[in-house]
């Protein structure tokens, strides 16, 4: 690189430093257009999960602190496409969160001159008043297999994902690939809850997952995973979190979390 663009670079950096500096240590600044604007946020399924939901709900949260008016809807698993219209009635900007929301890009169609933003999938062309958010999941889990291999001592580790489907499965890649990475001879054992919501079955799928000799268990299961942390109490094993930052639930048991902050 020669000087002229090695100074341009450094400036540049500088600069974008210093317009971070600014935002965080100042007031946000005042945004007129952003007066009476209503955001629906709508769930796939209940909030209480301290997790995936939760991380959004508080993302909200800081919304209506400055402000803004926020509505939510809990889906409870069902009647999505009926709920992703009365948030578009209701709302100027609909936050749509969970792979769930398939009817999303219709329904937007519908609703040329609101804003729609799903999180964890993607419209199957480019909606115009539709954005997309997905995350590399497999990356973050990568991270958790590495770190689960690197803290096992009985060279089994375990992923409970919540459904056998191609969000979850992206999470377990990564999961076993950061393992064998770390260890190529570590054996991960994967089981699904086929639920998000209950705890006790993710206990249950702990436990089985625990009797095939892992002491390592990573839940990608909503609130269903708050049954892994308790099973991991009671067995002496790990557990790692997902989506929010879950150590605070239990630190003696939980190594870390693979965390998307949907809330940002």
């Amino acid at each position: 690189m020669n000087m002229r663009k090695m100074i341009a670079v450094v400036l540049s950096v500088l600069l974008a430093l210093s317009m971070l500096a600014g935002c965080a240590s100042g007031a946000p600044a005042k945004d007129d257009t952003r007066s009476g604007l209503t955001v629906a946020l709508v769930v796939a399924g209940t909030f209480g999960d301290r997790s995936f939901y939760d991380s959004a709900k508080a993302g909200c949260d800081a919304l209506a602190a400055e402000g803004i008016q926020v509505k939510t809807i809990e889906c409870k698993n069902e009647n999505h496409i009926q709920q992703v219209y009365h948030a578009a009635d209701a709302a100027d900007v609909v936050v749509l969160v969970g792979w769930e929301f398939y009817d999303a890009e219709t329904v937007a169609l519908e609703y040329p001159t609101k804003r729609f933003i799903w999180i964890d999938n993607a419209t199957s062309v480019p909606v115009s008043n539709v954005l997309n958010i997905t995350y590399a999941q497999n990356e973050g889990s990568f991270l958790a297999g590495y770190i689960a291999a690197n803290v096992s001592k009985s060279g089994v580790v375990g992923a409970m994902g919540g459904m056998d489907d191609a969000t979850i499965n992206d999470f377990i890649v990564g999961y076993k690939q950061g393992a064998l990475y770390a260890n190529p001879d570590i054996q991960v054992e994967v089981i699904y809850s086929n639920d998000y919501d209950d705890p006790a079955i993710g206990k249950e799928c702990a436990l089985t997952l625990n009797e095939k000799g892992a002491d390592v268990v990573f839940q990608i299961a909503s609130k269903c995973g708050d049954g892994v942390f308790e099973a991991a109490k009671e067995k002496g094993f790990y557990a790692i979190g997902v989506d929010s930052d879950q150590k605070y639930i239990d630190p003696e048991v939980i190594v870390c979390s693979m965390c998307k902050e949907v809330g940002a």
